[in-house]
């Protein structure tokens, strides 16, 4: 608006100076034909100049509007329109020129800004895809691990169970074993009354009833810490002990049933000393039970199992060869593949494989040689056990003798319940007994006892929660937990809260006096 004011005030300009300088003219005396000669040029002259600028302002604030009405379409968002202006090279057109060129560059940069967004749209939307699929692959993935580990605990499971039952059969022979003298000798005095007034003859029959006892209760024990579940720490491990473990605990396979089957197998040992190894016992039992029966399985026709010890430091190796018919090379390349096996049906072609992913769980190598009919040898090294920082007992502690106790036996099974009074009053202790956890009650009111010795399996009120209502009676009351699930409780780490000692059945007089020893023992 002040540029058109502007013009058109410049325009009235040289027509005012024209009237302005008739005026003049007309007032002046004398006038001659030049002065109106002069006068008529300057107002002819003053239109022209006038009629000039008002054509130009014109012009001028047409193209300016032209130029508006463009800008306020590229302002709306519009980068394509033209400027529909003539060519020129003043200053209008000048600037026209420059809006059109800043136009294109903004055009090209609108572009470019439009390609790299669409750029990061789309690395964004790949991105988010791959994000998504990356977290599905992972739930997958996830999945796929969680079902491999159910797998493995399962097919670990099959296999100690397989290896169990292999072991079971020859238990339970020894087994029988044990039970024919303690039968045999006890009908022979029942059948004979004479019998009993024969000492010599009466104590070679209860001799030989101790000794089977004793065997059988350590094929229970044996039994008991061959499977047992739950993961424990490392700990030192003496391999020597554990292979005379397992040769005994194997024994009935490769002794009685190669027997019954007419083959003779015998196993030999070369122990040397050596360091202890770390781990969980259970799973070297595992190991050494399953290359024993592998070897038995090797030899239907009788040989020898060879099982050795020697010190490798840092390692610690154990080797067991046998004498039978060896792997052929197609069965020795698969032999540590899960699922192979030529046993058919007998087997899950899982042993060695898992026997392998023990080995090395706990840092050690395998290493397999066979020659077919000459047999095969495993060898198997592990790392020396280091000893954790701290002192560690060596020996037993010294248990005095517990003296006189008043003591009170609560088993629901009469006979184990009068035999083990029996026992406790025959060693001068004051002792009563009780068939079940309400009756133990009955017994508590209104006396004091220094040890209570309680069965677990028992009916309406248990060992556990016997043991939970002594102590919270009689604090000071000693819990001795006397089950036959004592071999188990201890190699599983099953000891209840409320009991102060687990002991097995069945138990000798020693091991109920040094029960009865420590739980009365006011500095242990």
């Amino acid at each position: 608006m002040k540029l058109k004011t502007s013009l058109q005030l410049s325009a009235i300009f040289p027509i005012a100076f024209a009237i302005a300088l008739a005026i003049s003219m007309a007032f002046k005396k004398n006038v001659t034909a030049a002065d109106t000669a002069f006068v008529g040029f300057m107002g002819v002259l003053g239109l022209t100049m006038a009629a000039i600028i008002l054509t130009y302002t014109k012009d001028i604030l047409s193209n300016i509007k032209i130029l508006n009405k463009w800008i306020d379409t590229v302002l709306k968002g519009d980068l394509n329109p033209a400027i529909n202006l003539k060519p020129s090279d003043d200053e209008v057109g000048q600037l026209s020129k420059a809006l059109s060129r800043m136009l294109r560059e903004l055009r090209s940069a609108y572009s470019s800004v439009q390609k790299e967004s669409l750029e990061h749209k789309k690395i964004a939307s790949e991105h988010k895809r791959s994000m998504e699929a990356s977290q599905k692959g992972s739930k997958h993935l996830t999945d796929a691990l969680d079902r491999m580990k159910d797998v493995q605990k399962e097919m670990i499971r099959k296999e100690r169970l397989h290896v169990l039952e292999q072991v079971t059969r020859g238990v339970a022979h020894d087994f029988s074993d044990s039970l024919t003298p303690i039968l045999g000798s006890t009908e022979l005095m029942l059948a004979n009354p004479d019998i009993l007034k024969k000492e010599d003859e009466v104590t070679m029959h209860l001799e030989t009833i101790l000794e089977s006892v004793k065997k059988a209760r350590k094929v229970v024990h044996n039994l008991a810490g061959f499977f047992h579940g739950g993961e424990q720490d490392y700990m030192p491990i003496d391999l020597n002990t554990l292979v005379k473990q397992v040769v005994d605990l194997t024994k009935p396979s490769w002794k009685e049933e190669a027997g019954a089957r007419g083959i003779t197998i015998s196993v030999n040992t070369n122990l040397e000393i050596v360091s202890a190894v770390g781990g969980d016992e259970t799973d070297f039992r595992d190991i050494l039970t399953t290359l024993i029966m592998n070897s038995i399985d090797a030899m239907p026709d009788g040989g020898t199992i060879a099982i050795s010890t020697r010190a490798t430091s840092p390692f610690v190796t154990l080797e067991v060869s046998d004498t039978g018919k060896g792997m052929p090379e197609e069965v020795y390349s698969h032999c540590l593949e899960p699922f192979y096996s030529t046993k058919g049906q007998m087997g899950t072609g899982m042993g060695l494989t898992i026997l392998n992913g023990t080995v090395r769980r706990y840092h050690g190598s395998l290493s397999i040689k066979t020659v077919v009919d000459r047999g095969t040898r495993v060898e198997i090294s592990l790392p020396e056990w280091k000893k954790p920082s701290g002192p560690v007992p060596t020996a037993k502690q010294k248990i005095k003798p517990s003296g006189k106790l008043n003591l009170l036996v609560v088993d629901d099974e009469v006979w184990s319940r009068r035999t083990i009074e029996r026992l406790l009053a025959a060693k001068g202790h004051i002792v009563e007994s009780a068939s079940s956890g309400a009756e133990c009650m009955k017994h508590m009111d209104g006396k004091t006892f220094d040890v209570i010795l309680v069965d677990r399996s028992m009916p309406v009120m248990t060992g556990d929660e016997l043991a939970s209502k002594i102590k919270n009676i009689s604090s000071s009351t000693a819990v001795i937990m006397l089950t036959g699930f004592g071999d188990i409780m201890l190699e599983e780490g099953d000891l209840p809260k409320d009991v102060d000692i687990v002991l097995p059945k069945p138990a000798t007089m020693a091991d109920i006096d040094r029960a009865l020893a420590i739980a009365t023992d006011e500095e242990k």
